[in-house]
């Protein structure tokens, strides 16, 4: 455990030193939650956003792979009063008003953190991610009904799988909540979800899913816009096919990196014209 830690907090250490990216009192009090979470099976997931050709590389997730999950949403909250300390102001009525008092513990498979630190603290976000267990039944039901979705773009992708709710929350107390529906490389296997994903999607995305070894689906709360987060069975034939600069350009850094993780608006894919893009490497 004491190795593994040790590693992510390198990782860290390698992915700031690459950015040149400014220490800060709240990255401070990131690293903090990555001392304090020596005792937790947890992975530091890096990520940078190419944002209109520039490059935002202070973001962060941590994945807890244990089943501490009371401890570990402690720690996540004892993170996020740390940065109240400093200065961000957080809405939790989004987070309380979707979980309510109905979250059993035994239902959760994995907690996720998360932060991204721009210049202005306005523009900066905490994170927290629950993936459910499989054929979290309730889950599904309840963020349907909650996100009061009628677009049949998201019925026709719930499987009797998992969910993930992800919560957004501004340092200048803005929220949003967002839904990923996972397909993993067992789904991906199967012609039956295959001809559903076809069906579901433009020739340019489904052109981008065919050619990976995972991918979630995610929508935002107030419409139904959605974002694939694809994982490239073979990065340079996937990279070939967006054909975007700065990619190329992050990708020469990213190029030994693990399980690299390439989010793009479904939009954006279908105008080939990225101004918008998320990688995420490490786990």
């Amino acid at each position: 455990m004491i190795l593994k830690h040790n590693q992510e907090l390198n990782k860290f250490k390698n992915h700031k030193d690459f950015f040149g990216i400014k220490d800060s009192a709240f990255l401070k009090e990131f690293e903090t939650l990555l001392e304090d979470s020596d005792d937790s099976d947890y992975r530091l997931e890096c990520s940078v956003k190419i944002e209109n050709n520039k490059f935002f590389a202070s973001r962060f997730n941590v994945y807890y792979e244990d089943k501490y999950h009371s401890g570990n949403l402690k720690k996540i909250f004892s993170f996020f009063d740390s940065l109240t300390s400093l200065g961000a102001s957080f809405d939790y009525k989004l987070i309380d008003s979707f979980v309510n008092t109905q979250l059993d513990l035994n239902e959760v498979q994995q907690i996720i953190c998360g932060i991204d630190l721009r210049e202005k603290n306005e523009d900066s976000r905490a994170k927290v991610y629950i993936l459910f267990k499989e054929n979290s039944t309730k889950w599904i039901n309840k963020a349907i009904n909650f996100f009061d979705y009628k677009d049949p773009k998201f019925f026709n992708l719930i499987l009797p799988s998992k969910i993930m709710i992800g919560f957004d929350l501004g340092f200048n107390s803005t929220s949003k909540i967002k839904i990923y529906l996972p397909f993993i490389q067992f789904y991906l296997e199967n012609l039956a979800i295959i001809k559903k994903l076809e069906n579901s999607f433009s020739s340019e995305s489904f052109e981008l899913i065919k050619i990976s070894r995972q991918v979630f689906i995610s929508f935002n709360q107030n419409n139904s816009k959605r974002i694939l987060h694809l994982l490239p069975k073979n990065p340079d034939e996937f990279l070939q096919l967006i054909n975007n600069p700065q990619m190329q350009k992050l990708y020469s850094f990213l190029k030994d990196k693990t399980h690299l993780i390439i989010s793009l608006s479904e939009e954006e894919i279908h105008r080939k014209n990225y101004t918008e893009i998320n990688v995420y490497y490490g786990l």
